[in-house]
């Protein structure tokens, strides 16, 4: 009987354990070494105005062509970030000018991007934590001059989120969506436990 009550002891003392425990689940990096941190990104994004050519803006920014994920932007992106959606009209002589207009453009996106993922086991559940930051800076050129510059993203990032031990099953056993999990105990119950 000694020998059972101290298999439950190490147990009960590893379920305890583990519960409060963040294990680290991977970190992203892209860029970090760039800036000092997110405030100095933004100092230097708003010392950018229209006209820069492209080697003053990059020199603003402390960047190259050759600079890690620095990523071109497609005309059909392009289009996007300047006129939204919206569908070209016209006569077919418009509409192919607008598109030879287009072709004057070229962008660039570089993201500023580091997040700790952490993960903890509570009580039938798994809770996955990212603390960080997550932004970008997307550069707009028309015939070599800057047009737009944008810093989007969050510059403090907490998140959590929690799922539990019957979602997580029922997600290995089916492959099966979270929203389907839950739809699945609610037709079985009749409810859903909280999220």
């Amino acid at each position: 009987m000694g020998e059972e009550e101290d298999v439950r002891a190490i147990l009960l003392f590893f379920l305890v354990f583990l519960t409060g425990c963040g294990i680290p689940l991977g970190t992203r990096d892209l860029n970090r070494y760039l800036y000092k941190d997110s405030d100095e990104l933004a100092r230097r994004t708003k010392n950018l105005r229209s006209g820069l050519t492209e080697k003053e803006t990059f020199a603003i920014l402390n960047i190259k062509l050759e600079t890690p994920n620095l990523g071109a932007i497609t005309i059909q992106d392009i289009q996007t970030l300047l006129y939204g959606r919206s569908e070209i009209r016209g006569t077919p002589q418009e509409v192919e000018n607008f598109r030879k207009r287009l072709t004057s453009y070229k962008g660039y996106t570089l993201p500023y991007v580091y997040l700790i993922r952490r993960g903890s086991l509570g009580f039938f559940n798994w809770t996955i934590s990212q603390e960080g930051f997550d932004q970008k800076v997307i550069l707009i050129f028309d015939n070599g001059k800057l047009t737009q510059s944008v810093l989007e993203g969050r510059r403090n990032v907490h998140e959590r989120n929690t799922s539990y031990l019957w979602e997580i099953l029922w997600q290995t056993v089916n492959g099966a969506s979270e929203d389907s999990a839950r739809a699945a105990a609610k037709s079985m119950t009749g409810s859903v436990f909280p999220p």
